[in-house]
């Protein structure tokens, strides 16, 4: 079975990296009742990959309705032909699939969470073995809900650019990435990553190759720079979102935050940010480590910072410190959406 498997990507899911392989054995597979059939079958594995064992499988299906409307008119190699693994397994980083789960699936005999595209609301079924997505106007609209969940800002674009590049980099250090698989990677149109590719090597974030021998002249293959891996990393570049978060006092203390983006407000409660932490403190809990105790004590201490007293400049050393003692751990914080939120709002009191 291994010497079949063709690997894919390298992607951060929960501030972990892991390495995603298609097994082709199972492509155009019916569902069970005949009403779909298996896009693709990826396995999970740690960066060790195909030498160790596998972690976990994801089948991806569609349904005989839903597949008459997977296709848009956008020009673009996003969701189709022999690169879909890309999009699907670069997809899984934005799905809120816990990794201890669907390892936890795939240690009963070997069974894959199944990823469905179909009419009904995202979730999961009763027996948490199925997610569900629903299939909206395309794959390629749908996706860009998902992946872009604060609506495609030129900061989420660039940031899901250079998030793919630094994943490729790390697992092939020696290697440009190929234009299409990166094109397969992010549901934006071709232009729009001409456009963006174009515009981050002009400021020496990206690096790319042409073809000499089109007209016009073709990007064959990118390159993530290290300006770019600092600006991804939040070194330079990234702004905080001054325009887009807005925030309500009441009296002396912070009861919400509302950020405006693209779609409908989100409202954030000091609620909300407790369940958050609870949330990475489970796991890190639930992982063995060096200075786990240290680690365990500063995530405290920054939910007690930014719930109580709410002062940037500790709120700021608390980050470093975390960041410094676990990067996964301070991904974990820079993932969350309601984390980040309030982050930026006590942040930009202090610019």
């Amino acid at each position: 079975m291994k010497d079949n498997m063709q690997k894919v990507s390298r992607i951060i899911i929960e501030g972990e990296p892991y390495l995603t392989f298609r097994d082709p054995g199972v492509q155009g597979m019916m569902k069970n009742g005949g009403f779909g059939h298996i896009l693709r079958r990826l396995v999970l594995t740690d960066l060790n990959g195909l030498k160790g064992e596998f972690l976990a499988c994801i089948n991806f299906f569609d349904e005989l309705l839903t597949s008459y409307s997977w296709k848009g008119n956008e020009e673009t190699l996003y969701g189709f032909g022999e690169t879909l693994e890309y999009s699907f397994a670069n997809l899984l980083p934005h799905l809120p699939l816990r990794v201890e789960h669907i390892k936890e699936v795939f240690g009963h005999g070997s069974t894959c969470v199944a990823i469905e595209f179909n009419n009904k609301p995202d979730g999961f079924s009763e027996d948490r073995i199925t997610y569900f997505i629903e299939l909206k106007d395309s794959f390629f609209k749908t996706a860009q809900r998902i992946v872009f969940k604060n609506g495609m800002s030129k900061k989420a674009i660039r940031r899901e650019i250079l998030q793919v590049l630094l994943n490729e980099l790390e697992e092939n250090p020696d290697t440009f990435m190929r234009m299409e698989n990166l094109q397969s990677s992010i549901p934006i149109t071709t232009k729009e990553l001409i456009l963006n590719l174009r515009l981050l090597k002009e400021e020496e974030k990206v690096d790319f190759i042409m073809s000499p021998h089109s007209d016009p002249p073709k990007i064959v293959s990118v390159k993530i720079k290290s300006k770019g891996i600092k600006e991804l990393e939040g070194d330079e570049g990234f702004p905080l979102q001054s325009n887009q978060v807005v925030k309500q006092v009441f009296g002396t203390n912070i009861e919400h935050l509302t950020t405006h983006g693209d779609n409908s407000p989100i409202n954030i409660s000091i609620g909300d940010i407790d369940t958050a932490f609870g949330n990475i403190t489970k796991q890190v809990e639930e992982k063995d480590f060096e200075g786990k105790k240290e680690v365990l004590e500063l995530v405290k201490e920054l939910q007690e910072e930014l719930t109580e007293k709410k002062d940037p400049q500790v709120v700021k050393g608390l980050m470093g410190k975390i960041k410094e003692k676990t990067a996964w751990v301070y991904n974990l914080v820079m993932a969350n959406p309601v984390l980040t939120a309030y982050l930026t709002q006590l942040l930009l009191k202090n610019l």
